[in-house]
C-alpha cells in the first residue's frame, strides 16, 4: 500500500504510520488464513457415518411375487438401498394360468382329485416305502419333469438376488425365469446345509408339470452339484400350492429323518450343464459317511 502523505508529514512520524500499516496488514492476514482453515458449517440434515436402516417398505405387489426396499443414510448426500423379494398370497385365478400343468397331472394320474400324498407315493410311516414307489404315473411325471425344467446355472447368478430374472439354458436354448430361493422361509441351515444361496425356476404358461428346478450355491457362488447342500427338483412348485409342495418335496425329506442320501436317490440333484464335482471327494465321502452313521 503506498501513501503519498509522507510528503507533508515529519519523517518520524512518517515512519511509524508505516511501521504501524505494516503490522495491520500482517494481522489481517493471518486472520484471514486463520479463517480459511476452519471448517464449514454442515447441513442440519447431515450425518456423520452410516445411519440405521429405516423399516422395509411395503411389498410391491398385493399378490403373487414382487420386492421391498429400504434405505439408510452413508453420509453427507448419499443414501444406500437394499432389495430384497416379497411373496405375497397366490393371485387370484393363478390355478387357470397353469391349467395346462394341472390338467397334464390330472390326465397322468387318472383321476380329478390332486390327492399329492398318493400321487407321489408319499407315506408318513416309512422311507424306504417312499423311495421305492415305481407307480406308472410318477414315472411318466418324473419324465416329463426332467424334460421341462432348465438346468442348474453352474454359477449363481447374481441378477436374481433381488428380483426374478430371465437365465438362458444352453441345453435347451431358452431363457427361464428364476427367483431367490435363499431367505430365512428357506430354513437352507436345515434343508440345504452348507449352501449359501438357492434359486428356484418359475412356471410358465408352456409348463407341462407343476414342477421347479432348484439349485444351490456355495460360498464361492458355485453350483454343489452332490451331498448335503445340493439343491433337487420340487415336484410341486411352492408357487402353485405351497401346501401341496410341502406334502410331496418337504414330507419325504422329514419322514427319512433328514437323510439327504437316500433322498437323493429318489430326487437326484440337477447337473444338467456338467459343472465340476462340487464338493471335492474327500469332503463329499465325510458326508456320506455322517449320513450313514446318523
Amino acid at each position: 500500500i503506498v501513501f503519498s502523505v509522507s510528503h507533508f508529514l515529519p519523517l518520524s512520524l512518517s515512519l511509524s504510520l508505516s511501521v504501524s500499516l505494516s503490522v495491520f496488514v500482517s494481522l489481517l492476514l493471518s486472520f484471514s488464513v486463520s479463517a480459511s482453515l476452519l471448517p464449514l458449517p454442515l447441513p442440519p440434515d447431515y450425518i456423520d457415518g452410516e445411519g440405521g436402516w429405516s423399516n422395509w417398505s411395503p411389498c410391491s405387489v398385493t399378490c403373487g411375487n414382487g420386492n421391498q426396499k429400504r434405505t439408510r443414510s452413508c453420509g453427507y448426500a448419499c443414501s444406500a438401498t437394499e432389495s430384497r423379494t416379497c411373496d405375497m398370497p397366490l393371485c387370484p385365478g393363478i390355478e387357470d394360468a397353469y391349467k395346462t400343468a394341472a390338467t397334464e397331472v390330472s390326465l397322468l394320474a387318472g383321476t380329478d382329485e390332486f390327492n399329492a400324498t398318493e400321487l407321489f407315493g408319499v407315506d408318513t410311516d416309512s422311507c424306504e416305502r417312499w423311495m421305492n414307489c415305481k407307480s406308472e404315473f410318477l414315472k411318466k411325471y418324473m419324465t416329463k419333469v426332467s424334460n421341462d425344467l432348465p438346468c442348474c446355472p453352474c454359477s449363481y447368478p447374481t441378477e436374481v438376488a433381488y428380483n426374478t430374472a430371465d437365465v438362458p439354458d444352453p441345453s435347451t436354448r431358452r431363457d427361464f425365469r428364476w427367483k431367490d430361493a435363499s431367505g430365512p422361509k428357506e430354513k437352507l441351515e436345515i434343508y440345504k446345509p452348507t449352501a449359501r444361496y438357492c434359486i428356484r425356476s418359475m412356471l410358465t404358461l408352456e409348463s407341462t408339470t407343476l414342477a421347479a428346478q432348484h439349485c444351490c450355491y456355495n460360498d464361492n457362488m458355485k453350483l454343489i452339484t452332490r451331498g448335503k447342500g445340493a439343491g433337487t427338483p420340487n415336484l410341486i412348485s411352492n408357487e402353485f400350492s405351497a401346501d401341496l409342495h410341502y406334502k410331496v418335496d418337504i414330507l419325504p425329506w422329514i419322514i427319512c429323518k433328514g437323510d439327504w442320501s437316500r433322498y437323493n436317490q429318489a430326487r437326484p440333484p440337477n447337473n444338467g450343464q456338467k459343472c465340476p464335482d462340487n464338493p471335492l471327494d474327500e469332503d463329499y465321502l465325510k458326508q456320506v459317511e455322517e449320513a450313514w452313521e446318523f
